[in-house]
Parts: C-alpha cells; sequence; structure tokens
C-alpha cells in the first residue's frame, strides 16, 4: 500500500477535443495518470494516444483503455504511440494471463487488469496473476451477485478481497461517488479513478481539484 494514494482520471468522451481539454485540466490538478477512454480509442484509433501525449506531456502516465481480454492485440501499437499502461480484461484464462506480462515487458508497456472472475475468486486468481507477474489490478468497490435459485443477492467487497493479496499488487478501485471514493483511499486502495464530474455540466478545475486533493490525503 502507498502512503499516498493517487489519481487516474478517466476521460470518457467521445469527442476529440473534450477529451484532450479534460486530459489537461486533471493534469494540471494534479492526477498522475490520465485514462484514456474506450469510445476515443475506437473513434479515432492509436493516433489518440499521441495526441493525449503532447496535450499532458510528461506530466501524467497514459493508460489506454480496452477492457477486452486479448491485449496483445493491441500492446505493439499502444505502446508504439505513447501509452504507459495498457487496461485489459482477465478472466481464468491462466496462460493468457502469462502471456500477456511477459508480451508487456517486452515492449515495455504494463498491463492492468480488470478482473472478470467471479468475485469469489478475486483473492485467488489476483495471486496467481500476481506470482506470474501481474502487477496492477483495476475493479469496482463492490459487486453484486444475484442467486439464480432464491433471488436472494450477495455482496462482495472486491477492494477488501484485493488487500488480502498483500502489499505486492497496486489496486486501482473505479468509482465516482465522492465519499466512498475517498473512503476506498483511506481503506487501501493505491489508486482511484473517476470520471462522471469530469464530463458532466458540472465538470471544472475547481471540482476536479476537490477530488484530486481527498483523495491525496485520505490517509492523512
Amino acid at each position: 500500500m502507498r502512503d499516498k494514494p493517487m489519481v487516474q482520471a478517466a476521460v470518457d468522451v467521445e469527442d476529440l477535443e473534450q477529451g484532450l481539454a479534460v486530459a489537461r485540466m486533471a493534469a494540471d490538478c494534479g492526477a498522475e495518470w490520465i485514462e484514456i477512454g474506450t469510445p476515443l480509442l475506437f473513434r479515432y484509433g492509436y493516433e489518440v494516444i499521441a495526441a493525449f501525449r503532447d496535450a499532458v506531456g510528461d506530466r501524467a502516465k497514459l493508460i489506454a483503455d480496452y477492457k477486452f481480454p486479448y491485449g496483445m492485440l493491441v500492446m505493439d501499437d499502444v505502446a508504439r504511440h505513447g501509452a504507459d499502461y495498457v487496461l485489459v480484461g482477465a478472466g481464468y484464462q491462466e496462460q493468457l494471463i502469462l502471456d500477456t506480462v511477459q508480451k508487456g515487458g517486452e515492449l515495455g508497456i504494463v498491463p492492468v487488469f480488470h478482473l472478470g472472475v467471479h468475485p469469489r475468486d478475486y483473492t485467488r486468481y489476483a495471486r496467481i496473476y500476481a506470482d506470474m507477474g501481474a502487477k496492477y489490478f483495476f475493479t469496482h468497490h463492490y459487486y453484486e451477485a444475484r442467486n439464480a435459485q432464491d433471488d436472494s443477492v450477495t455482496r462482495y467487497d472486491n477492494l477488501k478481497n484485493l488487500r488480502a493479496c498483500g502489499d505486492d499488487i497496486r489496486i486501482i478501485v473505479t468509482n465516482d461517488d465522492f465519499e466512498d471514493a475517498v473512503f476506498c483511499a483511506a481503506e487501501g486502495a493505491d489508486m482511484i479513478c473517476f470520471g462522471a464530474v469530469l464530463r458532466g455540466p458540472e465538470s471544472s478545475p475547481g471540482v476536479c481539484r476537490k477530488w484530486v486533493e481527498a483523495i491525496h490525503g485520505a490517509r492523512g
């Protein structure tokens, strides 16, 4: 667990100029990572990564948000266009995760894994993948699973389950609830990803700075 939680600002818009403006604002406000959202990547292709790099320079790391499980299909181009990290899905295919980690090492780009396993398996599979060299895991704070037999709902604390893996992994919690985001930062998340307040009518440097400062200061 880091001494100070970091911030990942998610730029999930469809317009390039709006996205670049949001990225500049987030970097100005102290976000350490800028997430290039899936809508931008699929609308503009890899060139959007280079545009984001020009916009923020070396003030922030760039993470390309694909989330699909076959990160090796895009990693060469993502690295070549200037991203530092790529967000990919991770299910139960252990060999695929190992191949992705190894490919990232060859290219100098770090995969971040969004676990798609059942939440009851989070700790086990995060530990398996960490032993393969995976470092970063991306998750929601909670996941609710419905039992089809009796319609009951079980709520899983994904942050708690990932924290059980120990301190050799880094946990990114995506959370657009301000109070719960700060709570997650205080309770051991290494980074908080947020984006809704960056793209709505309330978006402003003041709002962005409020989130960044609260997350950075969550552990006192």
